[in-house]
């Protein structure tokens, strides 16, 4: 009687990952694990400044907004070659 709707993941160096089914998209469920993540899970303290980190490409405001919302702020950019 479950069901899927994505994933919530925390990586070995802190960093967070949220993925969802593109139909639950934009209906508060990533607000609600990400929540429930921050309160429930502490992040590794001898990894990249005992801090969680997100990964978001700079055109997806909606994630922007969502880590804001939970007290992330930006810290910087990454250019690759």
């Amino acid at each position: 009687g479950r069901a899927y709707i994505g994933v919530v993941l925390i990586l070995k160096n802190n960093e967070i990952g949220i993925i969802l089914f593109q139909r639950y998209r934009s209906q508060g469920y990533a607000a609600k694990a990400l929540a429930l993540l921050l309160d429930q899970v502490k992040p590794q303290p001898k990894i990249s400044g005992g801090t969680f980190r997100a990964r978001i490409h700079p055109h997806n405001f909606r994630s922007i907004r969502l880590f804001e919302k939970a007290g992330f702020a930006h810290a910087y950019n990454i250019y690759q070659l």
